[in-house]
């Protein structure tokens, strides 16, 4: 018996829920992270991209600054001092190939010093910054390695300091110091907009402003301020999308991580993330910006943002309990990011 229109469309049914499922969904939807202990890591707190591998820096199991380097499904720890205690705050890797780090307890005083690493040669070398009591950015930029932190002038004073090691053999230009902020933390770069820093302001800067977050402009040697709203509590990362706006990582009265967009005429706009904690911020080549956290379910997460359609849409990390870090490849096909698990274990996952 012929089947009925009703039996027709029941048996069609299911041909046209797969086909119109199969549609939209993007390679995208097929990726997934994997999970990678870090070895003989304590705490992992930045990373970064290079063709020679994934560096991660932080502190080892014996408490000395370390470096870490996943290449061929192998870690190599690369920086691995026998009497130091410390930790590497920064990492950036330039456009020689060098891995660049920022070394804190590797020297007598405590101090910073900016180390590069050779892959070739497998060494490391001073960059000749020092004199620094933390430096907690490292940016590639061009033929440039920016820094920001805090410079130690004389004990006690200390006073922030953004500045370029200009040149990929040691030559130095130390940067400008800006009195009335407490520290810089982390700094983008961008052909348009230029370099942007952000901090704390000083206890003793103006009454508007003393403790609060700052955020500033560096050009020539000279700082700007920016305005923010009262509501910001703490900028905890700035990054580029390489066409003049600026992307802030910040809490908000209620302490939610929240991300906000800073165009060239002045406005500030919150993007719409609704976060626990916002750490880290990354942008690829198509200037889409990550996110990496906590979310409200109190887990580790990373997000990806869409300017064109102003959507947030979650990446869906697993077994991880905070993102300090993230690095994501010039088109966005592969994220990395680092942090630990419930058991507070260091880690590196990969999103591809």
């Amino acid at each position: 018996m012929k089947p009925s229109i009703k039996q027709q469309q029941a048996l069609l049914w299911p041909v046209a829920l797969a086909v119109a499922l199969y549609v939209p969904i993007s390679t995208a939807a097929t990726k997934s992270w994997r999970t990678l202990k870090i070895p003989d890591c304590f705490s992992a707190w930045t990373l970064a991209r290079s063709p020679t591998g994934v560096y991660v820096g932080g502190a080892g199991t014996d408490l000395a600054p370390g470096v870490w380097r996943y290449q061929h499904s192998r870690w190599t720890r690369i920086f691995d001092p026998e009497t130091s205690v410390g930790t590497v705050n920064a990492i950036a890797a330039d456009q020689r190939g060098y891995i660049n780090a920022t070394m804190q307890g590797v020297t007598y005083d405590w101090s910073s010093e900016v180390m590069a690493y050779d892959p070739a040669a497998m060494t490391w070398a001073l960059r000749g910054v020092g004199n620094a009591s933390v430096y907690s950015a490292l940016l590639s930029a061009g033929n440039a390695l920016l820094y920001a932190g805090i410079h130690q002038l004389q004990v006690p004073a200390v006073w922030p300091e953004v500045g370029v090691l200009g040149g990929f053999y040691g030559t130095t230009r130390f940067g400008s110091f800006l009195y009335e902020a407490k520290g810089f933390n982390t700094l983008a770069a961008d052909p348009y907009a230029g370099i942007h820093v952000a901090g704390l302001y000083a206890d003793t800067a103006p009454p508007t402003v003393a403790g609060r977050p700052g955020f500033w402009h560096y050009s020539s040697s000279q700082f700007r301020a920016i305005d923010l709203p009262a509501y910001l509590a703490e900028i905890t990362a700035i990054t580029s999308d390489g066409n003049g706006v600026i992307y802030l990582a910040a809490t908000d009265a209620n302490d939610d991580g929240r991300v906000w967009r800073y165009s060239s005429d002045g406005a500030l706009t919150d993007t719409g993330l609704d976060a626990e904690q916002v750490k880290a911020l990354a942008t690829d080549a198509q200037g889409r910006i990550y996110a990496g956290g906590i979310d409200g379910n109190l887990q580790g997460q990373v997000w990806r943002y869409a300017p064109k359609t102003g959507k947030w849409t979650s990446l869906r990390l697993k077994k991880s309990a905070y993102v300090n870090a993230l690095g994501v490849s010039e088109n966005g096909a592969t994220i990395y990011t680092i942090g630990g698990d419930a058991l507070n274990v260091a880690k590196l996952w990969i999103y591809r």
